[in-house]
């Protein structure tokens, strides 16, 4: 009983001293590890996560009204720029027929004013 008690306590001591450490050396690299994994896990598919949901949210919210205003503002651009210019050339052209309907218009008054003065001036004192 003694003898047994002798041998077998300090077999199982060891045992227990070495499952021990073992364990502890085992569990602590294992926890390591985990622990390392599940922060490599947290930390880095968290950033890019995050970085790719900022990005996504990023380009949403400077992007797209970039794009909006622009498909806005084109039409508003053509319609402040071009539209003034349609504008004077519509005027431009109407006063251009205009300037030369006048022009036809007038032209025979003009002849004859000119006309009427010439015969008034010139035929009235040899006729009378």
């Amino acid at each position: 009983h003694y003898l047994l008690t002798i041998i077998l306590l300090p077999i199982i001591c060891w045992l227990l001293f070495v499952g021990h450490y073992l364990l502890a050396i085992v569990g602590h690299y294992l926890l390591a590890i985990i622990c390392c994994l599940l922060f490599v896990a947290h930390y880095f598919v968290a950033h890019y996560l995050l970085a790719i949901i900022c990005w996504s949210l990023f380009v949403g919210y400077y992007l797209l009204p970039i794009i909006l205003l622009a498909i806005i503002c084109w039409p508003l651009f053509i319609g402040y720029y071009l539209l003034p210019i349609i504008l004077l050339l519509i005027i431009c052209w109407l006063l251009f027929i205009g300037h030369y309907l006048l022009a036809i218009i007038y032209w025979p008054l003009f002849v004859g004013y000119y006309l009427l003065l010439f015969v008034a001036h010139y035929l009235l004192p040899i006729i009378c």
